[in-house]
């Protein structure tokens, strides 16, 4: 997971261990700090991806500076000011085929 000219890009490799073609959608989840008193995960992207038996590929799902702001992907809305707010701490990014993710990484806000 890089940052992304503002935006955030996650990359991960994804492999077709089964004997025929298939065919998945990958998806990217955020989890906010504790701080931010959010529930569970967000959606931040997803790729469908077919790959031949034995195939790998590295999958990179960039979000945009502009989604994460417009859709407030690492923000919480804080009741007490009437707006949206960035939580400090670590963020935890998993990948997965659904919401129960395994793949797992973090960066911090400071």
């Amino acid at each position: 997971m890089t940052a992304a000219r503002g935006g955030l890009r996650v990359s991960f490799r994804l492999t077709n261990t089964g004997r025929r073609t298939g065919t998945e959608t990958a998806q990217a989840y955020v989890e906010l700090p504790a701080a931010a008193e959010e529930p569970s995960k967000r959606l931040l992207g997803w790729q469908k991806v077919t790959l031949r038996p034995g195939e790998s590929r590295t999958v990179r799902l960039d979000v945009s500076a502009a989604d994460l702001e417009d859709l407030h992907l690492l923000q919480y809305w804080n009741a007490a000011t009437g707006r949206w707010a960035t939580a400090r701490g670590a963020y935890h990014v998993s990948v997965g085929t659904s919401f129960d993710t395994t793949l797992r990484d973090r960066f911090v806000l400071r």
